[in-house]
């Protein structure tokens, strides 16, 4: 925290100096009269970029401080969103992110053709789905008739062998 001394209590040459000391010393100070908060430079001018860039030269980094990924030049992918389901193509460039619903979207924008090619349209993977359950379907009916068959075998086999079920 910054303090203007007006009564240093031992070093009357910093009476008048602006530094940087502990929140307790700088309390302590005020509720003595000893100093006072000096008023933070305006947002935007050199005085506050100057303040900040000294603020940055003491800055201690955190364990609790997250680094965001920076990604160079453009990176390429597919993802599926996990509430709806729906596949969107992504482009990361830097910080950002930058989501296309549509293979001609991510293509006018430079997407490469190989990960274009890996998304599957909403309306395609709608009739893969339904393709998939009617061929279940078909595979059941057709497990079901040939238990028909073979039970039906095995009753005219124990019938030929006399023996009644």
């Amino acid at each position: 925290m910054r303090i203007t001394w007006t009564n240093h209590p031992y070093d009357k040459n910093k009476n008048g100096v602006t530094e940087h000391c502990p929140r307790s010393v700088v309390e302590s100070a005020i509720t003595f009269n000893q100093g006072i908060i000096p008023p933070r430079p305006r947002y935007g001018t050199p005085e506050w970029l100057a303040e900040r860039a000294e603020a940055a030269k003491t800055a201690v980094p955190d364990k609790n401080d997250v680094l965001t990924p920076f990604i160079e030049g453009n990176k390429w992918g597919l993802i599926t969103e996990p509430h709806t389901g729906r596949q969107v193509l992504v482009l990361e460039h830097g910080f950002e992110k930058t989501f296309f619903p549509t293979a001609e979207q991510a293509l006018a924008h430079g997407c490469p053709k190989n990960i274009a090619a890996q998304f599957i349209p909403e309306a395609r993977r709608q009739s893969n789905r339904e393709a998939a359950i009617e061929n279940d379907q078909q595979r059941h009916l057709a497990a079901e008739a040939q238990a028909k068959k073979d039970n039906s075998r095995a009753k005219i086999m124990l019938a030929v062998a006399g023996l009644n079920v």
